[in-house]
């Protein structure tokens, strides 16, 4: 049987364990942390439960291709209840609270009344999200790899994917903090602002987040990151498939331009193939001489990484009647 180590074991590694494992490898993966999730994450402090990645999960509807990914790899199943809000954001613009409803309808009309002036912005933003809901993401075959069932998108998914695909050309010339611009009113600004932290990323990440919610395509799975990581973990284990925990891999072992093992736990690993699921950066560093592609050249010019400061508050109180994003500006800084 042929050898396949994974590095990571996020769920990106999770996956690629669990469809290495059903096509018959044996599969082991590595993972620095004491358990597997990546940046699917959560703890605790006290009574307190801190959700550290799961926001929403995109694809949690039947009609989305990738709800089948979720449901092969246990992420999801018939029994996960999917919670959906139906507002997205609540900001405080003194005293009066704006609300990015998920429909679109419903945003429009709460919106204009807020800001008449701005008429022209908002039905443009509620008309980029219903036709943007309309687009689901193709699960397709990776070009180069083999596989026995074809996956290829079906041309009436394609044709129906038409408009959106124009507009998402407009929206990839266009920043956040630009499209949030056309917007006079300040606490619309703001409200978008706390929808999408990142202003120079394009205008379609925030676009597609909000139409995404409209489309009632995503969720948040009950529970969060741990339970979600479990199911996909118990699924991996089932088949057969191995996680070393607390080990990091030092190195990747290349001989002839073919990755033989790994280097790990002080030891040399041999493998019949390695997959590492790390972002750009991090994979670099555990070759010896920097892999030469042009996606990976791609990568390297176009991502960078983005700092996060997490802050968790614990509030001694009943907030189950706020809105799953809650947002204000304090008149003293914190």
């Amino acid at each position: 049987m042929k050898k396949v180590i994974i590095i990571g074991g996020g769920i990106a590694g999770l996956t690629a364990g669990i469809y290495a494992a059903q096509c018959g490898f044996d599969t082991t993966i590595y993972e620095k942390h004491a358990i597997a999730g990546g940046n699917c994450t959560s703890w605790k402090r006290g009574s307190y439960l801190f959700e550290g990645g799961m926001h929403w999960l995109t694809g949690a509807s039947e009609k989305e291709p990738s709800y089948k990914v979720w449901r092969n790899i246990s992420a999801i199943d018939k029994d996960t209840k999917i919670i959906r809000e139906k507002t997205f954001v609540v900001y405080d613009h003194e005293g009066t609270d704006i609300s990015l409803h998920c429909d679109a309808d419903r945003l429009e009309a709460h919106l204009l009344s807020l800001s008449p002036q701005d008429k022209k912005p908002i039905k443009r933003l509620c008309k980029d999200m219903r036709i943007l809901g309309k687009m689901s993401m193709p699960v397709t075959d990776i070009k180069g790899l083999k596989s026995t069932r074809k996956n290829n998108m079906p041309l009436s998914m394609l044709f129906s994917m038409i408009p959106a695909l124009i507009r998402m050309s407009a929206l990839n010339k266009l920043s956040c903090s630009d499209y949030i611009g056309q917007f006079a009113h300040p606490g619309i600004q703001n409200t978008l602002r706390l929808a999408m932290t990142e202003e120079d990323y394009f205008a379609i990440a925030l676009v597609s987040t909000l139409a995404d919610k409209a489309a009632n395509s995503s969720g948040f799975p009950e529970g969060g990151s741990l339970p979600f990581i479990r199911r996909i973990v118990n699924r991996y284990e089932a088949l057969g498939g191995r996680i070393e925990y607390k080990s990091p891999v030092e190195r990747v072992i290349v001989k002839n331009g073919r990755a033989v093992g790994v280097a790990a736990k002080g030891q040399h690993i041999d493998a019949d193939a390695v997959i590492v699921t790390l972002d750009t950066m991090t994979a670099d560093r555990l070759f010896d001489n920097p892999l030469k592609a042009k996606w990976l050249d791609t990568m390297r010019q176009n991502v960078r990484p983005v700092a996060c400061c997490f802050v968790c508050i614990g509030v001694d109180a009943d907030l189950s009647d706020f809105p799953y994003s809650y947002g204000f500006r304090l008149d003293t800084p914190l």
